[in-house]
């Protein structure tokens, strides 16, 4: 069991300012759909799989694991990924080990938030947490994908607000879309990675406390490069953006969630 960390009344009153801030980044969403599409969201991470060969777990130690989920619910990403060393250290693979510490995590975090022992935003942001870990894994240790990814959504480097990109996400996710999800990049590396792999859709958020001038920078650069991508923007200060003399950079100034995935579906992207 997952050990209680506030009040019922402070974990009522962070989750209400959470679903604010949420709601300026994925839209007026209903609110059972925000909590069904994050709780869609841990069960992915619960049930992921090693790209490797071999299906079975590692057997990690339990200490191991109760660190790193620790770590995760201290919004601790350093000493997450640090976990994570420890375990490739002891002659396990990169993708093996966090595939498996996520899992558990993951499948704790989901437990205790359907038994109350932590709120919406305590599991949230745990999420955001393993994601964060996970985002760093791969760009230190990627690992060989033939399957071609059409559709990328990603943060920039010292972007806060990443729970809207991971909603977003799921949504794509549960229309059947092959989604791949980066947080934190490097904007230099943003734009090689599109152009490597060939993406037809990149998704960017902008909040009111973002560097705006990283967006332009990183969407001008993109637009013109070799086989653009669709851009399309959410986020709190997306309208405020495109407005300021970078519309044309922008395919699709999304408000809400719908919006996005009727832009996907009249670029007629297929679902993996």
């Amino acid at each position: 069991m997952i050990e209680r960390r506030s009040s019922t009344s402070e974990r009522r009153g962070a989750t209400a300012a959470t679903e604010d801030g949420l709601d300026a980044h994925v839209g007026h969403v209903p609110a059972p759909s925000v909590h069904g599409l994050a709780l869609q969201a841990i069960r992915r991470l619960a049930s992921s799989k090693s790209v490797a060969n071999d299906d079975q777990r590692l057997p990690i130690d339990e200490d191991l694991q109760h660190e790193f989920l620790e770590h995760v619910l201290q919004g601790d990403t350093a000493a997450g990924l640090s976990v994570v060393e420890a375990a490739v250290r002891d002659g396990h693979s990169y993708q093996r080990v966090a595939d498996t510490l996520f899992a558990n995590a993951a499948r704790r975090l989901g437990a205790a938030w359907e038994t109350d022992d932590l709120s919406f935003i305590e599991v949230s942001l745990g999420m955001v947490t393993i994601l964060r870990i996970h985002s760093m894994v791969r760009r230190m240790h990627p690992a060989t994908n033939s399957q071609k990814e059409s559709i990328r959504f990603a943060t920039l480097q010292g972007q806060k607000h990443t729970l809207g990109v991971i909603i977003a996400t799921e949504a794509f996710r549960q229309q059947g879309y092959h989604v791949t999800l980066i947080l934190d990049a490097d904007p230099e590396a943003v734009v090689k990675d599109v152009e490597a792999r060939q993406v037809s859709l990149l998704g960017l958020t902008a909040g009111r406390d973002d560097r705006l001038s990283d967006i332009r920078t990183v969407t001008t650069r993109i637009k013109n490069g070799r086989n653009p991508p669709a851009i399309i923007l959410g986020g709190a200060a997306a309208v405020d953006l495109a407005a300021s003399g970078t519309s044309g950079l922008m395919d699709c100034v999304a408000t809400d969630l719908h919006e996005a995935l009727e832009f996907a579906r009249n670029l007629r992207l297929e679902p993996k």
